[in-house]
């Protein structure tokens, strides 16, 4: 991913993005329209202070061989459900 300067494009409002100011410093914020300022969750930043931003990557996955002495079946089609539960998707069966 590339930084883009903010005189270029700015990100969709309110969506989190990384953010870099001229002298380095960088913090994950979002900007908001409305109030003209990027927020992150210890602090505020004016639009001045902003440079650059960039999307946030995605997250890790989790790494199915891990997995494998877990597994109560023996498919290896399986998701982590928000619960935080795991899932067989083939045969549903349900592990911890």
């Amino acid at each position: 991913m590339k930084w883009i300067a903010c005189k270029d494009q700015m990100p969709k409002d309110g969506k989190r993005v990384l953010v870099c100011n001229e002298i380095g410093i960088k913090s994950v914020a979002s900007y908001d329209t409305y109030y003209n300022e990027w927020n992150s969750d210890d602090s505020f930043w004016w639009p001045c202070e902003v440079n650059y931003w960039m999307p946030l990557p995605e997250p890790p996955t989790a790494a199915k061989p891990l997995l494998a002495a877990a597994v109560p079946c023996s498919h290896e089609d399986i998701y982590l459900r928000k619960s935080g539960i795991w899932k067989c998707k083939q045969c549903g069966k349900v592990f911890y």
